[in-house]
């Protein structure tokens, strides 16, 4: 699976907005291949297709999270936000 590390980066690189995030899944890719080692096929080219199928499902998972992260961000600012404003007498700065 070494050989693979170059092509499952670039196919992450490709797909993820952060190299960081693609060496995470490079590695969470290998980590699952390594545990699932007796369902790896024999041959060359199936335990490709195998190894890439593992990553296709890595990069669902990593962006499923990434929408979650973000939308998880989103709310946080907004309630800041708001309890800002209320300790400033509301909407308009208590102007109202």
């Amino acid at each position: 699976m070494r050989e693979l590390i170059p092509d499952l980066l670039g196919y992450f690189l490709n797909r993820l907005d952060d190299r960081e995030d693609a060496a995470d899944a490079v590695a969470d890719t290998l980590l699952v291949l390594w545990r699932k080692e007796r369902a790896v096929p024999a041959g060359t080219e199936d335990a490709r297709r195998y190894a890439f199928g593992v990553a296709r499902k890595i990069l669902l998972t990593a962006r499923r999270g990434r929408r979650r992260y973000t939308a998880s961000e989103v709310r946080w600012r907004v309630d800041a936000l708001e309890q800002t404003e209320w300790k400033r007498g509301g909407r308009w700065g208590g102007l109202s």
